[in-house]
């Protein structure tokens, strides 16, 4: 059986030959969008009957065992006749390839001697199951037993601790850029970075980008560090503007570029996207197309610059912040972490994909309750798999208060009673830009 290489020398993990084109319609502007054209070419992974991916589709035991094994070896060749687990059968179709993954030594069981084949993976199974199929598993056996499994790939490179717990699913884009990852690793034998295309293949956006979505013509303002370079990867931000200012204003009163004329801030490419008219001065994130809006944004900065891909965060306020915290649960896998200001209050559960948290809320603000701040603190405590006790902890000049035990790493903070900006307890934090950049910087 032949080893499969890597074709590109560089130890990155962004594919320097490959178009920009999307082969299935639905992963246009999905962060995974290289990962899954690589593997499609490769015929690893396929689509479903109507031509699309389902990228955000959480991925089943037996499917990862598949495309593990066939993104090793080519041809793939299984000779497995006898059943391995009860509950495999051998006439379906996953029979072969779990078996041989049993005979390898690369699966395992559970207490009751099934395999599951049809229960979704979680992440730290699939982490499990590449780094034994590549003999790449923590030399040392640890307790409990996940635990070297997280700090090797943690350490190389191959997937960030923080951007999942113990339970968190991997959705079927996420698991085509691990299996690269590992891949990579096992071929390089060295730290592995996850670059942007825009890192190999530079472009430019210029001040005002558009972008159609659901046949609206969408615009963001994008500002880029004096002396970006190619060569030097940087981060994002998308900060959201509330119900009534608009993406000019937010750019004006957040502060997230201050500090860019003296050389500091240099680390992040900011986007201040505009939201759709709700007439009479007003402006709404409600519809669902504002996630497509998000994806494609950073889409189009990843393919024009050079983005370290675990450095994608947001900033919102007002109105903003309940869009944050929605994106923050149905892009968990993407965003590292969040700030919101006078808002949030999205509530449905976030499959347990973590996202650190900043959250600024005044008890006496009027427009914003506090309980929909907290509403919001509450599902990221439970993403983050946080305890029940807080600490303090200071961010800028304010005691905040800051989740203790969050397993992920990922912090889950609540700061009130701050200054504002002309002493609207709904307004801006006075210091919020320079804090807030603090916090993503020590993620």
């Amino acid at each position: 059986m032949e080893h499969r290489i890597l074709s590109c020398l560089i130890l990155i993990l962004v594919l320097t030959t490959q178009s920009t084109y999307a082969l299935f319609p639905d992963t246009e502007y999905s962060w995974y969008r290289d990962s899954i054209n690589t593997l499609a070419n490769e015929d690893v992974i396929s689509g479903f009957a109507d031509g699309t991916f389902w990228a955000d589709k959480t991925i089943t035991r037996a499917e990862i065992v598949k495309i593990f094994l066939k993104a090793k070896w080519d041809p793939l060749l299984i000779s497995q006749k006898i059943r391995c687990f009860p509950d495999v059968g051998i006439t379906l179709w996953y029979h072969p390839y779990i078996c041989e993954a049993a005979k390898l030594w690369i699966v395992k069981w559970f207490e009751d001697g099934s395999f599951g084949p049809d229960r979704p993976v979680t992440a730290l199974e699939a982490l499990a199951i590449g780094l034994r199929l590549y003999g790449i598993s923590p030399a040392v056996a640890t307790n409990p037993w996940y635990l070297g499994y997280r700090e090797f790939a943690d350490k190389n490179g191959i997937y960030d601790t923080s951007s999942y717990s113990l339970i968190t699913p991997i959705s079927r884009g996420k698991a085509s850029e691990l299996i690269l990852a590992i891949r990579s690793y096992a071929t390089q034998k060295s730290p592995i970075k996850s670059f942007s295309r825009g890192c190999t293949k530079p472009g430019s956006l210029g001040n005002m980008p558009t972008v159609e979505i659901s046949g609206k013509l969408r615009s963001y303002i994008l500002t880029i560090p004096p002396g970006y370079s190619a060569s030097n990867p940087v981060g994002i931000i998308v900060a959201i503007h509330g119900r009534t200012n608009s993406n000019t204003q937010v750019q004006w009163y957040m502060g997230l570029e201050w500090g860019r004329s003296s050389g500091s801030q240099s680390s992040y490419i900011v986007a201040y996207p505009a939201g759709l008219d709700a007439g009479g001065g007003t402006r709404s994130w409600s519809a669902p197309e504002n996630v497509t809006f998000f994806d494609a944004i950073i889409r189009d900065i990843g393919d024009n610059y050079c983005i370290e891909r675990s450095n994608i965060f947001v900033v919102a306020h007002s109105l903003g912040a309940s869009f944050a915290s929605r994106l923050a649960c149905v892009r968990g896998d993407v965003i590292h972490a969040m700030s919101i200001v006078g808002g949030g209050g999205w509530t449905t559960p976030c499959g347990q994909t973590p996202t650190g948290t900043l959250i600024y809320q005044n008890a006496d603000d009027r427009l914003s309750s506090p309980a929909t701040a907290r509403a919001t603190e509450r599902v990221m405590r439970t993403a983050n798999t946080c305890g029940a006790i807080t600490e303090n902890i200071q961010i800028g000049s304010l005691t905040c208060q800051k989740w203790k035990d969050c397993s992920t790493g990922s912090p889950v903070v609540w700061c009130e009673n701050y200054p504002t900006y002309g002493g609207d307890p709904h307004s801006w934090p006075t210091t919020g830009g320079t804090d807030i950049l603090a916090f993503f910087k020590a993620l």
